[in-house]
């Protein structure tokens, strides 16, 4: 069957609900694995090595974290002119891996 049913123009509406859902899936999944690889890389060279890269790389860490997200996130993405998904991901990736790093770096 149909679980979400019809339109008036007989369209089926889960169908439908699928196909606009695509570039928030594309976006949730490819940010996530971005935030993942790069802050567990970052986390783990800094953990692993220690001294001046440790150090080096929790200041980036740091820098990172003091950069509003939302406000971040007007002022990258108001100068891209893609209509494409992949800017906003990236800007996630970009602001998103410290928190990841810092677990790493404790681990």
């Amino acid at each position: 069957g149909h679980p979400f049913g019809f339109t008036n123009q007989g369209c089926d509406v889960y169908t439908r609900t699928v196909y606009g859902a695509r570039a928030s899936v594309t976006v949730g999944v490819c940010a996530t694995l971005g935030v993942a690889i790069l802050g567990s890389i970052l986390g783990g060279l800094a953990g692993f090595f220690g001294g001046f890269w440790d150090s080096i790389l929790s200041r980036l860490t740091d820098i990172f974290f003091a950069i509003p997200v939302v406000l971040g996130g007007l002022v990258l993405l108001s100068v891209v002119t893609s209509n494409t998904v992949w800017p906003v991901v990236g800007f996630i990736v970009l602001l998103g891996w410290p928190q990841i790093a810092r677990i790493a770096r404790g681990s």
